[in-house]
């Protein structure tokens, strides 16, 4: 459980890092990247909403 907790600070340490340096070089590729990954999530729960409530109608 604690080496689970311990992985998971790691790679999001490691991630903020990565993210942070993206910004600093190239501001305009992380603010692409950003906007990608919330239109992604936006149409992923819209998409699983969606399933959930045609699953629940159909039964």
């Amino acid at each position: 459980m604690l080496r689970n907790a311990l992985w998971a600070a790691a790679s999001t340490g490691v991630l903020a890092g990565a993210w942070w340096l993206l910004f600093r070089q190239w501001p305009w590729v992380g603010a692409w990247v950003t906007f990608g990954v919330y239109v992604v999530g936006m149409v992923l729960a819209m998409t699983v909403m969606q399933w959930r409530t045609t699953r629940r109608v159909k039964r």
